[in-house]
């Protein structure tokens, strides 16, 4: 598979993590994040609906940046696995919707809350980590570019 527009891929996670977010979730469904004694309760509407401006967002960068000679391997890398993040995202929210609950457990949901959040936390820092090599790209690219015009 070739990754020579990158954008075009972005834009596309982008417009179906909006559709799915318009389509499945309803305005009263709810991530609950349980950090120690504070729980955070985000919509799920609204976190489709950043991520897809995020996906967008990217995309654009990649887009605008298309004079610039980005390195490949950096390139690939970054779009895989952020779109790989998204898909691992929606595995995780059919394993964890349609998992059967536990009959010898005394908290069945405090059980599943706790792998969900161990899930979830490590698919966001993942994305937000992989986030770095973007802009790594972007500088390596753009130092590269200077450098070439200086000779």
């Amino acid at each position: 598979m070739k990754f020579a527009k990158p954008h075009i891929y972005f834009w596309i996670t982008g417009l179906m993590i909006l559709l799915l977010t318009l389509i499945i979730y309803k305005s009263d469904d709810e991530i609950v994040i349980n950090v120690h004694d504070t729980y955070f309760i985000i919509a799920y509407s609204h976190l489709g609906k950043i991520f897809s401006f995020l996906f967008t967002f990217i995309g654009l960068i990649y887009f605008l940046s298309k004079k610039i000679k980005l390195h490949k391997f950096l390139t690939t890398t970054h779009t895989l696995i952020s779109i790989g993040c998204f898909i691992f995202y929606i595995i995780g929210q059919l394993y964890y919707n349609f998992k059967p609950v536990r009959k010898n457990s005394n908290f069945p949901l405090f059980d599943d809350l706790s792998n969900k959040n161990i899930f979830l936390s490590f698919i966001f820092f993942l994305f937000v980590l992989v986030q770095l090599l973007l802009l790594i790209n972007l500088v390596l690219s753009l130092v590269k570019l200077l450098l070439n015009r200086k000779k």
